[in-house]
């Protein structure tokens, strides 16, 4: 705990100190976030911090494990990063259970106990508050499992002396920071101009050295044709050899 964020919560004093204090959201309790102005954030609770922990290690797993396709990059950005609650809420109930990971199923079963504690938060919402009062009376331990660290920690610790966790563990994969698509398709079109630039620099320099080579190579036939005309005819004349440096001259 940083001391000097730190306040005492419930004293009024504290409350305009609190509004100042922020920090990231990817990671927060779905109870925290208001959907809506008109929505009532009920208190902080301890299981909202176990929840916040749940958030963290899946978001460690989806980037630093080959989860094969079934964790796709833009269900990761929803979920972290646009901190959609419905992406959320769907990643518990349901994605997660057709989420894998490679080489690693029992981390996978791991998540799924792990969520199911944070779901027993959130599935009697939508009930009548006499009818939740009910089913917490008939069925006490199925309900508002994280009101302590007990049940997480013994959670993860039940998987990781389990017989087939691997040992040694799976090594973490590089994670490689992308850019926007937006970047992307901006750099893309860059190589492919500075590609195409080269291939028509490369082309027109290579055209003119056939040119000049074809140019060159008549130039030095005719000059061959001519010294070998020259030679012949001043072996019929020597005389002729200043009348035609002289006409040269006059040109």
């Amino acid at each position: 705990m940083d001391m000097d964020y730190a306040a005492i919560i419930g004293v009024v004093a504290c409350v305009d100190e609190l509004r100042e204090i922020t920090g990231t959201t990817a990671f927060l309790s779905m109870e925290r976030v208001k959907e809506s102005p008109q929505v009532i954030v009920a208190p902080h609770a301890v299981w909202n911090d176990l929840e916040s922990f749940f958030w963290v290690i899946v978001y460690i797993v989806v980037r630093h494990t080959d989860t094969d396709g079934t964790m796709p990059i833009t269900r990761i950005v929803d979920i972290f990063h646009s901190g959609y609650i419905g992406e959320r809420r769907r990643f518990v109930e349901t994605s997660l259970g057709i989420t894998t990971v490679k080489d690693h199923p029992r981390l996978v079963q791991c998540l799924k106990n792990l969520a199911t504690l944070v779901e027993s938060h959130y599935k009697l919402a939508t009930l009548d508050p006499d009818l939740i009062a009910l089913v917490l009376q008939s069925q006490p331990d199925k309900w508002y499992l994280l009101n302590d660290h007990q049940a997480f920690l013994k959670t993860v610790q039940e998987h990781l002396d389990a017989d087939d966790w691997p040992d040694p563990d799976i090594k973490a994969r590089q994670f490689i920071i992308g850019t926007a698509p937006s970047m992307n398709s901006l750099d893309e079109a860059i190589r492919v101009l500075q590609r195409s630039i080269g291939t028509s620099k490369g082309s027109e320099g290579k055209r003119k050295q056939e040119v000049e080579g074809e140019e060159g190579s008549t130039v030095k036939r005719a000059r061959q044709d001519g010294t070998a005309a020259l030679h012949d005819a001043l072996e019929e004349d020597p005389d002729d050899f200043d009348d035609v440096y002289a006409d040269e001259d006059d040109a």
